[in-house]
């Protein structure tokens, strides 16, 4: 588990799309939600849905925030060369630091998801 402490959010092998009435919205991966918010995208796939820059201010930015992505696929919503330039921002995690967002590192997911085989 994450030693920093807040909102934390790991969207892992999911398909991110938008309904039919969505997608003339602006829509972000997430937002700076809170001093330590952490939110971690990775390994899936985007349809045409995500605006650019990826991630929303909220109010202010700290510097505290961790908002990374790692693998993603698609269109050009996985692409990262438009995201925002905040000091915490990752476009691109090692695999190391990725898996230590997945279920069985990030929520200790065997100790309590036995039937999922992680």
């Amino acid at each position: 588990m994450s030693d920093r402490t807040g909102t934390e959010t790991v969207v892992q092998s999911s398909t991110i799309q938008a309904t039919k009435d969505l997608t003339s919205v602006s829509t972000f991966l997430g937002r700076s939600w809170k001093a330590y918010a952490t939110a971690v995208f990775m390994q899936n796939n985007f349809n045409n849905v995500i605006d650019p820059r990826g991630w929303r201010p909220f109010d202010t930015t700290p510097d505290t925030v961790f908002l990374a992505e790692y693998g993603n696929r698609g269109s050009s919503s996985a692409r990262t060369g438009g995201r925002v330039k905040w000091k915490g921002v990752r476009v691109s995690l090692s695999l190391a630091e990725a898996r230590g967002f997945t279920v069985g590192s990030f929520i200790q997911g065997k100790e309590w998801l036995p039937a999922t085989q992680l």
